[in-house]
């Protein structure tokens, strides 16, 4: 699917989450791609993303944590303020409380403050008082308590009209002093910033027009007595399968009367149980089972699988339902209504993720804490109306007998995909149908696309500005620096006392840097209000006189490094050592490519060139994120915790050994370079390798589609080498080189032979 063809405010949403730092509530109806949009966001890397969700079940299926895991959320109610309401015997929390019993590792508050994106799945669930006491932590952690989540940029995603938060009576009774309602707009943080809404209106669920304003009735508490009517008029029909075909599944409110239907049914079948026990590995908390601990299946069984075909094909989706023909060897074997086909069903392992920010590769990555490995299939005579939230079922019999929260009518009827697949059990009556007027008060205040799109180039302009200040923002440096005296997280096996004068001269140097970093941003902003109106001829200056000043400071810094490489014992003694010291080399030789950057986006803002070009070259610049190093094996850090990724790297002073005796590319880091504006020489002087070995990694580059051939030759020479290619016959590089003349290096014939575009036209 291409999102920007098909629904264009699938486009304008991914632009604000990618392109600009404002906060954005994405929601819509059941069935508008809530989900896809999610899936999209994280195959994008731009930014360090964590994924949370209320719940535990939410969390896993959103490939993410929860909440109260992440942020470590005590038990109880969150009072904003300093002030504990006289709330008896319910537990609260307030900001001295919530931040006072907060016990962060290095780990986890290097994350929060290296994090630029927090996405917050099934929104509806999310109270009010928890984001304000998330708000409150992130500002504290991040050091920026005037910065609405500490500056982190907020996506919200869900739909308001589905499940609600869970608050007691006595809870809101106090917190009602405070809110307005419990649900997370009303949050007090969201009053002191803007927040963005962009409805997804296309509905890929339903296809029928009169069944989809039905659905909106009932939505919006609307439906009239004669469209009542309509939806009742399904109530009562013969619903009796055809030979093999399955039964509509019934949706229920209670899980004890899902549970009772599905026992009674299976209970029913002639057939002997089978039992498939899951394979649970590490921590994954029952609360958050995504199956059955004890899968009790029988052939004949009418079952639904529970997670979408990873294939190509697409033989299943989440919410499919079938029969069991039979249980094979490798895997159960699942029949269709309608279908000759049959289903060689395998199981499936879900993972509990732990996120964690990769201090060498500049990226939040997911460690792996346990696993869950069942077939994902349950008894599908029944299922609850939660359980069934974003699920999609051709036919459903409603049970609306017991009584709704609100929204739990139009869950239900809202995971049909037609009008004639429903079946009621009895007449919904009207007064189980209930919106919460706060929340149609509150979606009677989104904006129409149109005043969405118009803001969107302003916040894009504001986001390149930003990616100019962050080079000149030095605290997270002056940070490590303080951990490496301390000897805490990764420093905690270098040498301390009076051995550590290095980690203290980095400590006092970097300081500096932050604090005169600050002021340059300070500036900085200044001067690009000014230049919206007057141009950034004088931003400009102010970027070359900042990176002029900089620049020699951190290439003192790397001095200081290499000085120290030197002096550090080989073998395991000095292992810890060495990877202290190639973490800190790439930190630094990322900040002076992060100058390059500014540089780069100063003169594109001189030259008044188009926000969206100038994106495209940033996104061009950090695409080297990934360079020639997901193949890999990660650093002994990342191996460590279990992350699939990573890079190794070479020890500071340009050895190309990593600590444990193992060859490594460098490649990522060259390219940095290059495409920050280092020539290829400066790239060897700088790193202290051979011009041959620089020349081999923009090779590689050129083979790993980074960079193009013609960044690295000239055309001339790139059509002589052509002309050799097709016209000499030559079949090797030597036999290339031969024909060619002195002028034309290895490497240049080798580049033009790993460009695809070229390569693939000869």
């Amino acid at each position: 699917m291409k999102p920007d063809e098909i629904n264009p405010a699938f486009d304008i949403a991914v632009r604000f989450v990618l392109h600009t730092k404002r906060n954005l509530f994405l929601t819509g109806k059941a069935g508008t791609g809530k989900t896809t949009f999610l899936k999209h966001i994280l195959g994008r890397h731009e930014k360090k993303t964590v994924v949370v969700a209320p719940t535990g079940v939410a969390a896993i299926n959103a490939g993410g944590v929860t909440l109260h895991t992440f942020f470590q959320l005590p038990m109880g109610a969150f009072a904003p303020g300093y002030e504990l309401p006289d709330a008896g015997h319910i537990l609260f929390n307030n900001q001295q409380t919530l931040l006072s019993n907060l016990r962060l590792n290095s780990t986890k508050r290097e994350l929060m403050q290296e994090m630029e994106l927090l996405v917050i799945d099934e929104v509806s669930m999310l109270r009010a008082d928890t984001l304000d006491a998330i708000d409150c932590i992130l500002r504290y952690v991040r050091r920026q308590p005037r910065e609405p989540f500490g500056g982190v940029q907020v996506l919200f995603i869900g739909d308001l009209y589905q499940l609600p938060p869970v608050i007691s009576d006595a809870e809101w009774e106090s917190l009602k002093t405070y809110y307005n309602s419990p649900f997370f707009f009303d949050a007090r943080v969201l009053k002191d910033t803007p927040l963005q809404v962009i409805e997804l209106t296309r509905i890929y669920r339903q296809q029928e027009q009169l069944f989809i304003d039905l659905l909106n009735k009932v939505r919006n508490n609307s439906i009239t007595a004669v469209e009542l009517q309509q939806l009742n008029a399904r109530c009562n029909i013969p619903r009796l399968p055809e030979a093999g075909a399955t039964r509509p599944i019934t949706l229920t409110t209670h899980n004890a009367i899902a549970e009772s239907l599905n026992l009674k049914e299976l209970n029913a079948l002639p057939e002997m149980v089978k039992e498939y026990d899951a394979v649970i590995t590490g921590e994954f908390s029952d609360k958050a089972y995504p199956a059955e601990q004890v899968l009790k299946l029988k052939v004949g069984a009418q079952v639904m699988i529970t997670r979408n075909d990873k294939g190509e094909d697409r033989r299943y989706y989440n919410g499919k339902i079938g029969r069991i023909r039979a249980f094979r060897e490798k895997g159960i074997e699942i029949e269709f209504p309608g279908s000759y086909d049959t289903l060689l069903l395998e199981k499936e392992t879900w993972r509990n993720l732990r996120f964690r920010f990769n201090r060498v590769l500049n990226q939040v990555e997911e460690e792996e804490l346990g696993t869950f490995t069942q077939y994902p299939v349950r008894l599908a005579w029944a299922i609850t109306i939660h359980k069934s939230q974003g699920l999609t079922f051709e036919s459903a019999e409603v049970d609306a007998g017991a009584a709704f929260a609100a929204g739990q009518v139009y869950v239900a009827l809202s995971r049909l995909t037609r009008l004639d697949g429903l079946y009621l059990r009895r007449p919904i009556a009207a007064n189980a149908i209930s919106t919460d007027g706060r929340i149609v008060a509150y979606s009677n205040t989104f904006p129409d696309p149109e005043s969405v799109a118009s803001v969107l180039p302003e916040a894009e302009k504001w986001f390149i500005a930003d990616k100019v200040f962050a080079a000149f923002r030095f605290e997270t440096l002056a940070e490590q620096a303080r951990l490496w005296i301390t000897g805490e997280g990764d420093y905690k096996k270098y040498p301390v006392g009076e051995k550590a004068t290095l980690p203290v001269l980095f400590s006092e140097q970097l300081n500096h840097l932050a604090t005169v970093g600050r002021k340059t941003v300070t500036h900085l902003d200044t001067q690009f209000n000014l230049g919206q109106v007057q141009g950034f001829e004088t931003m400009g200056e102010r970027i070359y006189a900042a990176i002029g000043y900089f620049n020699p400071l951190l290439k003192n810094l790397l001095e200081q490094l290499y000085t120290e490489a030197k002096s550090v014992p080989d073998g395991k003694k000095g292992k810890q050592q060495k990877l202290v010291l190639v973490m800190w080399e790439e930190l630094l030789l990322r900040r002076v490519s992060a100058m390059e950057q500014a540089r780069k986006i100063a003169d594109a803002l001189v030259a008044a060139i188009p926000a969206a070009a100038i994106l495209a070259m940033v996104e061009q610049s950090e695409a080297v994120k990934g360079v020639l190093s997901d193949e890999n094996a990660g650093s002994a850090s990342t191996k460590k915790s279990g992350s699939k990724k990573g890079t190794k790297k070479h020890v500071a002073g340009g050895n190309n050994d990593d600590p444990t005796g193992e060859k490594v590319p460098s490649a990522w880091m060259t390219l940095a370079l290059f495409m920050g504006g280092k020539s290829m020489e400066d790239i060897a002087t700088t790193r202290e390798l051979a011009l041959s070995t620089v020349a081999g990694h923009l090779v590689e580059a050129v083979e790993a589609n980074k960079l193009s051939a013609a960044d690295l030759v000239s055309v001339e020479k790139i059509v002589l080498i052509r002309q050799a290619i097709t016209g000499s016959g030559a079949k090797s590089l030597k036999e290339l080189k031969a024909v060619l003349s002195d002028e034309i290096e290895y490497y240049e014939i080798r580049a033009v032979l790993a460009d695809k575009k070229i390569s693939d036209s000869i």
